[in-house]
């Protein structure tokens, strides 16, 4: 018969072997062990080799040095073999595992060994008295192991409360840092930024030019040659400056010394301030001046303003300082919106801290019917904080606290006696009026202690005697007909009233 080798590698276990013993077509497989390699150890392993290669038809033989998988072959009726050759040509005996030996013993007498594991109990064990006892000793036992562990309780407590009050004068000013309970309070200052536009009807008039002055100018030679005198040539009134008139067509002064010619002039911009006497327009510009003189011989005339309604800078002021107290207004309001529950707002020291974007229509200068005023303003105003006030009253409180009681922070209150009114060097002082509650703190390990195992009306007659309660306290007892409160601490509940 056709031998198979398959030889094993170091990490090889029954799962690897068995899908590769499942790949062999031949009756006959050789495994061959690794040297130096530790695999396949256990009899539980070679018997499900076998079992598989026998599943298929086959038989296995072992080739290897391993003591221990040669022992457990030998068991198991496995061939094992020193080499591949004798494995191919030896004669393979297909083995039977080897039993121990059975062990005759004597058959045990049973009835004996009952007899010595279950000895006959005594007669008073059987006894109808006994067991009656018995029976009745675990009912008292679940009876008391119901009696600790069913019952179970509440207990609510009144805790004496006690109302104080206190008058205490205070002080704010700026220069105070910090809370201090002598009744010093810091004075802070809060910030608001307000815009607004306001208008009023102008009350001044302005004077705009309308029509240019004219006349006529002569120009006398002071050359023995002609000279040509452009159109729109400038003449100067030396005692008008900024004033000048320009010829309106051109003309020539005939050559020789003492020769004129008259031409018309135009005021370079039109109003009434170039109407000028004669004789005023005397001088000329550039080389022109050294050739001719120039003068009118007559008045100027014609030149017209026109009259407009326009602010004048009273209007502007008293728009100023009307748009600034209305922006005051409204800096107040939104200060006092914005102002905290408790907070103290000292409305005569709003100060007008700085303006911006001011903007007057129209410009100075301009005319016109109505002017307006756009103004952003920064206002600044003294407050004391409620927080302050607040931590000054809880601090007078804590102060004021009896031994054995508590503040309640919910009922601290304050107002003022007097009105707060900020005096010269912004410093306020006023009496304020503190008061507040106390409750009394109570023991619930003491009031659950003396409560155990007692009636419902001794409990309480025992927790009025030794705590400070306003009111007899609420018990209540699950099952409702149980007549005493548990034994057991753990099963009472103790609270105060409204927690």
């Amino acid at each position: 018969m056709k031998t198979q080798i398959l030889r094993l590698e170091p990490h090889d276990d029954y799962i690897s072997v068995r899908d590769k013993l499942g790949w062999m077509q031949t009756g006959r497989i050789v495994l061959v062990w690794p040297r130096k390699a530790r695999i396949l150890r256990r009899e539980l392993d070679l018997l499900l080799i076998q079992r598989q290669a026998r599943s298929r038809g086959g038989q296995i033989a072992l080739v290897t040095r391993d003591p221990r998988v040669r022992f457990h072959a030998r068991s198991l009726g496995i061939p094992v073999f020193e080499s591949i050759e004798q494995a191919q040509r030896g004669f393979w005996r297909r083995g039977r595992r080897k039993l121990p030996p059975r062990r005759r013993h004597p058959r045990p007498d049973l009835e004996a060994l009952r007899a010595e594991v279950h000895p006959a109990p005594p007669a008073w064990y059987a006894h109808p008295a006994f067991r009656a006892g018995a029976f009745a000793l675990g009912v008292l036992a679940v009876l008391a192991i119901a009696g600790l562990f069913l019952p179970s309780a509440r207990i609510t407590l009144s805790p004496m409360e006690r109302v104080e009050s206190a008058v205490v004068p205070v002080e704010a000013s700026p220069q105070i840092g910090a809370v201090e309970m002598s009744g010093l309070l810091p004075l802070k200052t809060r910030t608001v930024t307000v815009e607004g536009r306001d208008s009023l009807p102008a009350s001044g008039s302005l004077a705009l030019p309308a029509t240019p002055a004219k006349g006529a100018v002569i120009f006398t030679n002071l050359t023995d040659h002609s000279v040509e005198i452009p159109a729109g040539t400038p003449v100067f009134a030396p005692n008008h400056p900024g004033l000048h008139f320009e010829t309106t067509s051109a003309g020539t002064v005939p050559a020789g010394v003492g020769e004129t010619v008259m031409l018309p002039v135009a005021a370079a911009r039109p109003g009434s301030e170039g109407n000028l006497p004669a004789d005023s327009l005397t001088a000329l510009s550039g080389g022109i001046g050294a050739q001719v003189t120039v003068t009118n011989p007559a008045a100027l005339q014609g030149g017209t303003d026109t009259t407009l309604p326009a602010p004048t800078a009273l209007d502007r002021s008293r728009l100023r300082q009307q748009l600034l107290a209305s922006l005051a207004t409204t800096a107040l309001e939104e200060l006092r919106a914005a102002a905290h529950p408790g907070d103290i707002l000292f409305a005569n020291s709003l100060h007008l801290e700085s303006t911006e974007a001011e903007t007057f229509t129209p410009p100075e200068g301009e005319g016109g019917d109505t002017l307006e005023l756009t103004l952003r303003a920064t206002f600044t105003l003294l407050t004391v904080d409620g927080d302050d006030l607040r931590t000054l009253a809880r601090s007078i409180a804590q102060a004021r606290q009896q031994p054995g009681y508590r503040l309640l922070e919910d009922s601290l209150r304050w107002s003022n006696q007097d009105t707060p009114a900020l005096q010269a060097g912004e410093r306020a002082a006023w009496r304020l009026l503190v008061s507040w509650k106390q409750r009394a703190v109570l023991d619930k390990e003491q009031a659950r202690t003396l409560a155990l195992g007692q009636s419902p009306e001794d409990a309480r007659a025992r927790l009025m005697d030794a705590l400070p309660l306003a009111a007899p306290p609420t018990i209540e007892i699950a099952p409702s007909w149980w007549p005493r409160l548990p034994y057991l601490p753990f099963r009472i509940r103790t609270v105060e009233r409204g927690q």
